[in-house]
């Protein structure tokens, strides 16, 4: 199982790396003494704020639930680049989930290696779409 982990984990690294370069980005993935950090409150602060500004897709009539995982960059200089879905539902969950994590703004502080320098750092977060309540009156 280790190894399967292993080899599932570099094959990801190098999907990773040959997307950036074909973006023109160039990015190194290491240790990380300390992670990413959303307004002082870590990536839990960021879904949270993604998870506000997630709007259920009015296009789903069925009322389904489910999770989108979204993954991206945090640069060295603190920016969100190369937002995408990694795991998805639909095309209009998957449209909603990126739209809301590109929309929030934000100051990111860089994951920092052991010597305190600012790191690329790959990120991914799970966004929970549940069905919306509407509040019907007697």
């Amino acid at each position: 199982m280790l190894h399967v982990m292993k080899r599932l984990i570099l094959s990801l690294i190098l999907a990773l790396g040959v997307a950036a370069a074909a973006a023109g980005q160039s990015f190194s993935l290491s240790y990380a003494k300390e992670m990413p950090s959303f307004n002082g409150g870590g990536i839990a602060a960021f879904t949270q704020r993604v998870q506000e500004a997630l709007v259920y897709p009015e296009s789903i009539a069925d009322g389904r639930e489910g999770t989108v995982t979204v993954g991206f960059f945090i640069s060295k200089d603190g920016k969100l680049l190369m937002s995408k879905v990694l795991k998805g539902m639909d095309d209009a969950f998957d449209e909603e989930a990126l739209k809301a994590v590109r929309s929030i703004a934000g100051t990111w502080t860089p994951a920092l290696d052991e010597s305190g320098n600012p790191l690329d750092w790959y990120v991914t977060v799970r966004i929970t779409f549940k069905k919306p309540e509407h509040n019907e009156q007697a």
